[in-house]
């Protein structure tokens, strides 16, 4: 199952982290009730480690780096992009489901 966010918000919270979080949540809950399921791997996007303070054609972002984006400045951003790419981040760590 793939999950992805849409990118055509007005509302940063409700249309796009919202339910990128709930999306994610979701699948995970139901993974978790069915028996024939054994493992879950979850997946992202580069989006999930971009850092838009450290882009330049001289930045490598390798597995140790991670979207520094929190939730609030998402959901105040007048940025599209920005705010795609800490849904992108965000929704993976809510794993505690």
């Amino acid at each position: 199952m793939r999950t992805t966010s849409h990118y055509d918000v007005k509302d940063n919270e409700k249309d796009l982290l919202i339910p990128a979080l709930e999306g994610t949540r979701h699948a995970l809950r139901a993974a978790q009730k069915e028996p024939s399921v054994k493992r879950v791997v979850v997946t992202s996007s580069f989006a999930a480690v971009m850092d838009f303070n450290r882009l330049s054609p001289e930045t490598t972002f390798t597995h140790e780096d991670w979207n520094p984006a929190t939730y609030d400045e998402a959901k105040k951003s007048d940025n599209p992009t920005f705010v795609y790419c800490a849904s992108a981040f965000e929704s993976p760590f809510c794993l505690g489901v």
